[in-house]
């Protein structure tokens, strides 16, 4: 073998190994922009749910930012007349109600829109359709789909609309409990 023979030899092996280091380097990439979207997702949500808690958590909070809303002719949060009309809660109760579904919606949402196991899929969207199928809860569900999401993932409301009309909970405008149906019709 000649030293020319040597010489391409090697100039092909660092070649390949710069190709290698590109390669490499566009995973790292990639990941560390698929993480750091993950940390933005996960902070926002924690925010959001965070001020949602404290307004379902503080009824001083909660009736002040009701009154504020009634003085300002503003609906306060979605779902909160709703859930006054079907369960005759007065307004800072429905608001605290709809200020807690509210939190525990961006909970879920976030661990939709993580990477998870099937199993742990399967779980979430067994805990989907039983939070946001009944009672409460699917009232303030109903008002917030009903308005296009009022600010959560688009593909996550709609997921919640498939379960619930997969497991038979079809009628997405009044609550699964028909005592509250009564009362709204």
């Amino acid at each position: 073998m000649t030293w020319d023979a040597v010489g391409a030899l090697a100039e092909l092996v660092g070649s390949l190994a710069v190709l290698a280091t590109l390669g490499y380097l566009t995973l790292q990439v990639r990941d560390a922009r698929a993480e750091s979207r993950a940390a933005l997702l996960q902070h926002r949500s924690d925010a959001a749910r965070e001020m949602w808690l404290a307004r379902a958590t503080h009824p001083e909070l909660a009736g002040v930012l009701e009154t504020a809303n009634e003085k300002l002719g503003s609906g306060g949060p979605p779902g909160t007349q709703q859930l006054c009309e079907s369960t005759g809660l007065d307004r800072t109760q429905a608001s605290m109600v709809a200020a807690f579904a509210a939190a525990h919606f961006f909970h879920r949402q976030t661990l939709f829109l993580s990477p998870l196991t099937k199993i742990e899929r399967e779980t979430l969207d067994g805990q989907l359709t039983t939070q946001f199928g009944n009672g409460p809860f699917r009232i303030w569900f109903n008002a917030i789909a009903d308005n296009e999401g009022r600010g959560f993932d688009p593909s996550f409301v709609g997921h919640v609309q498939q379960l619930v009309s997969e497991r038979g909970m079809t009628d997405l405008h009044s609550p699964a409990n028909p005592e509250l149906k009564s009362k709204r019709a």
